[in-house]
C-alpha cells in the first residue's frame, strides 16, 4: 500500500465554504473544475453558478500522503461533520453520499454490474476518452495488482496459445510491409518512444562508440541529403529513392 492519497475540498469563493469534498490521488481534485469530467448534477450546477457569477471554485486539500483506507475514512468523517444538501440537517456539501467506497465484489455484485452493462455501447468520444486515459498506463496502474494478474488471464484465455495456424495468418497480413517505411508518422513516433530509454545489451565500450557516430552528420551518397549517425546509414541509405540497384 502507497501513502499517495489525499482528502479534498472544492470551496465557493463566495462564501469561503466547501461545497464538496473527495479524495482522491493525483490530479483527481482538479478534475472536477473541467467541464463535464466527473459526474455529479449538484456539484456540477454549483460549479456552473459560480463562474457565472464571475468566480472560480477553489481546489484544497485538508489532508494528504495518506493510506487509501485511511482517506476513506477522512472523508467520510468531514462528509459527516458538515452535511450535505437536502439530505442532512443544515447541511451544505452537493455530495450525494458519505464515502465513495468501491463495492466488495461479491458474484452477487459482479452479475448486477454485468447485466446493467448489457447492451450498452460506448460511443467514439467515449471510447477515444478511455484509450487515452489509459494511453502509456500498465494494467497495474490500471486495474491494480490483483486485477492486473486477472486481465493478463482473461486475455492469455481468450487469445488462446499461439498456433502455427495463427502465427502463419500474421506473418501472411505482414507481407509486403517494409517497415518502418510503410508505417505513418504517429507509428514512428509510438516506437520511437517506446524504445527511448530501454537499455540494450552493450558494452560500455560499444555503446560510447554508437553515441560518438550518431552525433556525426553523414551524406547520403546517393542523393546528397544529410543526417544524423547510424539512423542514417540504417534508414536512408540503402532505401534512398536516387540509389541506383
Amino acid at each position: 500500500m502507497e501513502n499517495i492519497y489525499y482528502v479534498y475540498a472544492l470551496i465557493d469563493p463566495r462564501t469561503n465554504l466547501p461545497f464538496y469534498v473527495g479524495k482522491g490521488k493525483n490530479n483527481r481534485m482538479l478534475q472536477h473544475l473541467k467541464e463535464g469530467a466527473t459526474s455529479g448534477v449538484k456539484k456540477n450546477n454549483r460549479i456552473a453558478e459560480i463562474r457565472a457569477a464571475g468566480f472560480e471554485p477553489i481546489a484544497v486539500k485538508l489532508a494528504e500522503n495518506m493510506f487509501n483506507e485511511d482517506a476513506y475514512n477522512l472523508e467520510e468523517d468531514v462528509i459527516s461533520e458538515l452535511g450535505r444538501e437536502d439530505i442532512d440537517k443544515d447541511g451544505i456539501l452537493t455530495n450525494n453520499r458519505l464515502h465513495a467506497w468501491a463495492p466488495v465484489m461479491t458474484a452477487e455484485v459482479r452479475l448486477a454490474i454485468s447485466t446493467w452493462r448489457t447492451g450498452i455501447t460506448f460511443s467514439d468520444a467515449h471510447r477515444k476518452n478511455l484509450s487515452k486515459a489509459r494511453a502509456g498506463k500498465t494494467y497495474e496502474e490500471i486495474y491494480g495488482e490483483e486485477g492486473a494478474t486477472k486481465r493478463r488471464e482473461q486475455l492469455t484465455e481468450k487469445r488462446g496459445p499461439m498456433s502455427e495456424e495463427r502465427k502463419s495468418n500474421i506473418s501472411a497480413a505482414k507481407k509486403g510491409m517494409d517497415a518502418p517505411h510503410d508505417w505513418s508518422e504517429a507509428s514512428r513516433k509510438k516506437v520511437s518512444d517506446a524504445l527511448t530509454g530501454v537499455p540494450k545489451n552493450l558494452s560500455d565500450d560499444e555503446h560510447k562508440r554508437r553515441q560518438e557516430v550518431n552525433n556525426v552528420l553523414m551524406q547520403c551518397p546517393h542523393c546528397s541529403a544529410e543526417g544524423k549517425g547510424l539512423s542514417m546509414k540504417r534508414w536512408h541509405f540503402n532505401n534512398c529513392k536516387e540509389r541506383v540497384s
